[in-house]
């Protein structure tokens, strides 16, 4: 299983092991619960010309053989017509779930997306950690949503349904006494 948080900041090379750039977001479908690609921040030329960012689909990543960055099957970075021709919609349409407030289907406020595991793979969500910001995350700890919760993005929140409710928290101080 892979964490959005191992993937952001990661460095992304070309199959000919040259640094391409580092990502920037994971991008989930617009609606459903899944990681479809993620956004290559391809740095600035001459460190003064910022270039804009490229897409790349989630199959098209690979662990570098130490483990440490990302490797395209490609010296160079993809052309986005060619992942939205494979995803069906455009770049453009895809979210960033980071810091995407989480609501329950039935409209209560549950908190904020932390960190989202998912499967490699698929791009299929498996755990949705929910925080409820600085001092319930200290005091009672972040809520894992199993994947199976998880609704999808409805244009404003990231929704679980109301069995979420029947989730401890985990971690926290009230854990501890």
């Amino acid at each position: 299983m892979a964490r959005v948080s191992s993937y952001n900041g990661r460095n992304v090379l070309g199959s000919d092991g040259r640094a391409l750039g580092r990502v920037n977001a994971v991008l989930f479908h617009a609606s459903e619960p899944r990681v479809v690609g993620v956004q290559i921040d391809p740095g600035a030329v001459l460190g003064v010309i910022d270039r804009k960012p490229s897409f790349a689909l989630l199959p098209d990543l690979a662990l570098s053989e130490d483990r440490m960055a990302f490797q395209l099957s490609d010296t160079r970075l993809p052309r986005d017509g060619a992942g939205e021709r494979a995803l069906g919609f455009s770049w453009d349409d895809s979210v960033i779930w980071q810091r995407m407030p989480v609501r329950s289907e039935d409209g209560g406020e549950v908190g904020t997306v932390h960190d989202v595991t998912f499967d490699a793979e698929t791009g299929a969500v498996t755990l949705l950690r929910v925080s409820g910001g600085a001092m319930g995350d200290v005091a009672v700890g972040r809520l894992e949503v199993p994947g199976e919760l998880v609704r999808g993005f409805d244009g404003e929140a990231v929704v679980v349904l109301p069995g979420y409710a029947d989730i401890t928290a985990e971690g926290g101080a009230a854990k501890v006494v």
